[in-house]
């Protein structure tokens, strides 16, 4: 049977500095069958194309967990699949996208970026 599942993010922010960050994920929830992919979108604004975009997921009771992140090149964390997990970054935007979706892909996933200074 297909499997239906709530693919939920949202995130913004104002770091230090003059210049306005923002990150937005326009869909709320996705539902996809079992099988298939799924498509996150995270637009960005005044976030340079070079810097890290993190991707985590969480499910109800458990931590969040980073899954990877994409700068120049995409980095995965112990654990994850770069044939499951895949991001796509242009200027303005980062997809995260989920290959072969199954049931226990059902969780809140979130897009980050963070300034060092």
């Amino acid at each position: 049977p297909p499997y239906y599942g709530n693919l939920f993010l949202s995130f913004s922010f104002f770091p230090r500095g003059v210049t306005a960050v923002t990150l937005e994920q326009p869909k709320l929830s996705i539902t996809k069958a079992s099988g298939k992919t799924a498509q996150i979108i995270c637009k960005m604004s005044g976030v340079p194309l070079s810097a890290a975009i993190h991707w985590y997921y969480g499910k109800p009771g458990e931590e969040l967990k980073r899954i990877m992140f994409h700068s120049t090149s995409i980095t995965h964390d112990l654990g994850f699949r770069k044939e499951k997990f895949t991001s796509d970054k242009t200027d303005g935007s980062c997809t995260f996208i989920i290959h072969n979706i199954a049931e226990e892909d059902s969780a809140t996933y979130y897009c980050a970026w963070w300034d060092y200074h």
